[in-house]
């Protein structure tokens, strides 16, 4: 079959749903398309039920899942309960496939698929304990446990929070204990009904076919054993029995559905078996990949199976397992489930090359995308990637992609896993070639030679050994110790490895330097892991390389525990035990835990979590270092002045609003903060000072706090000319002052800039200034909608003409940034609810779902720009300095990037030009 006729094929599938569907597919004409043209099977949910189009492309869809079930609990009937979990299931499947191959948000998908599973089990697990209770009576069990007194735990792929489309469920189910009743049988017998129950409303074939198969093999004594047991039963079975492979399961496991303080009770018991040191962890898992190989080729040799097949899902899923043993037991930071997130831990912690990661983590999404689009053909649970030409060509015209690309791509990729993996527990290159770094002459033919090995610039190369050698007592230096030097040849192999060997080497002679480095030398020559950690830091990024290399606490900021759990301020609170009131200690404690705070985020950046988290963990660390400030401030204010009231006698409320990309909670790198105060203050009871002059005195020590240089650097710069007065009026504003300036005609500016406000840090007067700002900036638009609509339009003009001129202005330029914002700003201001966030608006206002992906890849430029070359341009570097860009944003041809910028602005600009026209349109009418 040609690719002509394989097109038109699919082309024909596509327009007989929509002609069969009719109205509804028009206007979501996009969605239905690249629904169908990937699987024909999604056409298929689509055509069985003809409100299902309308129920997915909803805003009601992007509710939480249990939401969506919330319903269930009201059906009397199983059959009813069957029927509600297959239709949620197939719609969010339909939902799940567009977002996947729309947008190519992998991660997301895999959890919004095991939230849907885990909704599942929890209302088919809540219905049928009902019904057993009515049948038997309420179990009596001794113990803190509650109803339903059945933990269901998760392993595999949905216990990480990775579930594909076909994924079969592996659960096992624990109840508390044997000794107590239940009328007349007992309670292993109850909870094993109930499991049975639980598992047909899941797993059942019906004509909407099954919400999930589910497995339960992973239990105690596999197929052979019980569907449920006691907690004692299964602390003596792992105690006695408990295999290798069983402590790779439970590695992921997760309470998905029941009674969560008995799931994570076992979970918890069962953390020493998990990381024990009883196993040689390398070799087991070297013969655990042996056997699955080896099977899959028996099964079939001609095809290549994407998760078991050499090089494939199972590779790095074992590859990361294993480093995750050998590495967790001591660092319980590493106890993750899901295998991105592990990946990403053991880059952050050292324990994998830049190189290794971008290799493993690329490779696992690329595959798991292929395997979506092979299950979703048919609906089917197959990871068999066709030997068939014809076969391989449809599947790559489905997904829009050459058929030769796709397969040297998944060869390439399989080629680099394999490699990875046979290089498990071995030293990935000798040092002993290393040394002529350290006798070579700069700028000779041998020492040229060894940067073309290693992957230097023979030119930058000879001058950076050139200074290393200079320094004094250094490790580089003709009189260094054997210590010295193999530590020195081993900075020479880490930093080749680094995604910029030349950066990488030049953070690191910087360093030589520093008083702190004997110190860092002694941790760097026992830490292997903390070695790989600095110098993919100093490769991959020239804004944390100077965070790190100007700051006093280098050996600090390396050996941080991962902290991921719970808000930034307790993160402050956990680490300064002491209080001393000392402002100067204060500022600079707090300094040096912003930076190191970036410095993780930005770890989990380049480990390739998505902009859209980046930004939001950096607005919640400003939010927080902005509250942890306000506070300390404020509280020096009270020694001296006394406790501020407001005009009834209670205490003062003082609180910030945020604007711009803080208000939207997509803050990025270096980012001002854009706030105002607002506030109700009049006296100070102490000293009866006014109390707006106090306000303001504490709000200009929160700023130059802030601001100033400290041992770590800067903070935040705070920026407060969007405050109702201007730049030139009073710093702090009171609410009464707030609401008379907004009962008034705002600018068109204003508006703009008041549909990205928000409150901050639960501030009730903060609240109070957002809706009123919020109703009068809806107001005044609304209002005159013709005039505003052509204001935006000149405010644009303008600012192209000042700074977006050049075509690569990729903010400011037609199509950039800007105009996405704009669409965005305007749309809220429109409708009955603001929403801050640019991406969400964008998403709710705007039919066209490339708009999101576009402004994500644009603000990916923005930051890494800043991550990767200390840089805040709105243009792109020319060509030549467009490597480092491309590479970190994906593409490894800085040609094929400028091709995608170019293409996504176009998309931006015409959908600026036909949302404006929209208006001029309703205006006119």
């Amino acid at each position: 079959m040609e690719d002509s006729e394989i097109r038109s094929k699919i082309e024909e599938e596509i327009s007989q749903v929509i002609s069969t569907l009719g109205t509804s597919a028009s206007q979501h004409h996009d969605f239905v398309r690249i629904v169908c043209r990937v699987s024909p099977y999604c056409g298929q949910l689509l055509l069985q039920d003809s409100k299902r189009l309308h129920r997915v492309t909803s805003a009601n869809s992007q509710r939480p899942i249990s939401e969506l079930l919330e319903d269930i609990g009201t059906h009397k009937s199983t059959d009813a309960l069957d029927d509600a979990l297959r239709r949620v299931r197939n719609d969010e499947f339909v939902r799940l496939t567009y977002m996947e191959f729309a947008s190519r948000a992998h991660a997301e998908v895999g959890r919004a698929l095991s939230n849907l599973a885990d909704a599942a089990l929890e209302a088919s697990l809540s219905h049928h304990y009902q019904l057993l209770v009515e049948k038997y009576g309420e179990p009596s069990i001794e113990g803190p446990y509650c109803p339903p007194y059945l933990a269901i735990l998760s392993l595999g792929k949905l216990g990480g929070q990775e579930l594909n489309f076909s994924s079969d469920i592996d659960v096992v189910c624990v109840y508390p204990s044997d000794k107590g009743s239940v009328g007349e049988i007992s309670l292993h017998e109850f909870f094993s009904k109930l499991v049975v129950a639980v598992t047909g409303s899941i797993a059942t074939v019906t004509e909407d076919q099954f919400v999930f198969r589910v497995d339960h093999r992973l239990r105690p004594e596999g197929a052979s054993g019980p569907m449920v047991n006691s907690l004692a039963a299964m602390e003596r079975y792992y105690e006695s029995w408990g295999t290798f492979w069983e402590r790779l399961a439970w590695q992921k496991a997760r309470v998905s559905a029941g009674d969560k303080l008995l799931g994570e009770r076992l979970i918890s018991m069962l953390q020493p078996f998990v990381y024990s040191s009883r196993h040689n962890v390398i070799a087991e898992i070297q013969s655990l990949h042996q056997q699955v190989v080896a099977q899959t080729k028996l099964h079939d040799s001609q095809s290549t199976n994407l998760k078991t097949g050499d090089g494939g899902i199972r590779s790095i899923e074992f590859f990361a397992q294993s480093l995750q043993l050998l590495h967790a037991r001591r660092d319980k930071a590493l106890r993750l489930r899901g295998t991105r997130e592990t990946l990403e831990g053991l880059f952050v912690s050292g324990f994998l090359s830049a190189m290794e990661h971008r290799h493993l983590r690329e490779s696992y999404d690329f595959f798991r995308l292929l395997e979506h689009l092979l299950q979703w053909q048919k609906g089917q649970q197959t990871q068999e990637w066709p030997a068939n030409e014809v076969r391989r060509l449809e599947l790559a015209t489905r997904l829009g992609v050459p058929t030769d690309e796709l397969q040297v791509r998944l060869e390439e990729s399989r080629q680099k896993v394999s490699m990875l993996f046979a290089e498990l527990g071995t030293t990935p290159q000798s040092t002993a070639s290393a040394s002529i770094f350290l006798v070579g002459q700069p700028g000779s033919q041998q020492l040229n030679k060894a940067c073309e090995e290693f992957g230097f610039d023979p030119q930058i190369m000879s001058k950076n050994i050139t200074v290393a050698r200079t320094v004094t007592n250094g490790t580089f230096s003709y009189g260094a110790s054997s210590s010295e030097l193999e530590l020195a040849r081993n900075i020479i192999v880490s930093c080749s490895s680094a995604p910029s060997p030349d950066h990488a080497f030049g953070g690191m002679v910087r360093l030589l330097g520093r008083k702190s480095w004997p110190a860092l030398a002694r941790f760097l020559r026992q830490n292997s892991a903390g070695l790989r950690l600095l110098t993919t830091i100093l490769g991959a990024s020239d804004y944390l390389g100077k965070m790190l290399v100007d700051g006093p606490n280098v050996l600090e900021t390396l050996t941080a525990p991962l902290l991921r759990l719970g808000s930034y301020k307790d993160r402050w609170a956990s680490k300064r035990k002491e209080e001393t009131g000392d402002p100067e200690a204060f500022w600079n404690e707090l300094s040096a835990f912003k930076h190191q705070s970036v410095l993780r985020i930005a770890l989990a950046d380049l480990a390739g979590a998505p902009p859209s988290a980046t930004c939001l963990r950096l607005s919640e660390l400003a939010e927080d270092v902005l509250a942890i400030a306000f506070e300390f401030v404020r509280s020096q204010s009270e020694e001296r002045y006394g406790a501020l009231t407001n005009e009834r006698g209670e205490t003062a409320q003082i609180g910030f609003v945020a604007f711009g990309k803080l208000g939207g909670r997509e803050l990025g790198y270096g980012g001002d903060l854009d706030v105002a105060v607002v506030h109700d203050a009049k006296f100070s009871e102490r000293e009866k000072y006014d109390g707006e002059t106090v306000v303001a005195r504490l709000v200009q020590r929160v700023i130059r706090g802030l601001g100033t240089l400290h041992l770590s650097g800067r903070i935040y710069e705070v920026d407060m000319r969007l405050r109702p007065s201007g730049s030139h009026g009073t710093l702090v504003t009171t609410i009464d002052s707030w609401r008379r300036f907004y009962d008034g005609d705002i600018e068109t500016w204003q508006c703009l800039a008041a549909s990205k406000m928000r409150p901050l840090h639960h501030s009730k007067v903060a609240a109070l200034a957002t809706t009123l700002a919020h109703e009068s900036a809806r107001k005044n638009a609304q209002q005159r909608p013709s005039k505003f609509i052509a204001e935006v339009r000149e405010m644009k003009r303008r600012v192209e003409r000042e700074r977006g001129g050049h075509e690569l202005a990729f903010k400011t330029a037609a199509g950039g940034l800007m105009d996405l914002e704009f669409i965005a700003q305007v749309g809220e201001l429109f409708k009955t609810n603001i929403e801050s966030s640019t991406a969400e608006s964008l998403g709710r206002n705007w039919q066209d779902a490339n708009l999101v992906t576009n402004y994500w890849f644009l603000r990916r430029i923005e930051m890494n720009l800043r991550l990767v070359n200390n840089s805040s341009a709105e243009i792109l570097p020319k060509r030549d300095k467009l490597q480092r860009i491309a590479r970190s944003c994906g593409e490894t041809s800085p040609d094929e990037f400028l091709l995608q910028v170019t293409e996504i602005m176009k998309q931006n600009a015409a959908c600026f030009s036909l949302f404006t026209q929209t208006f001029d349109h309703t205006s006119s009418t």
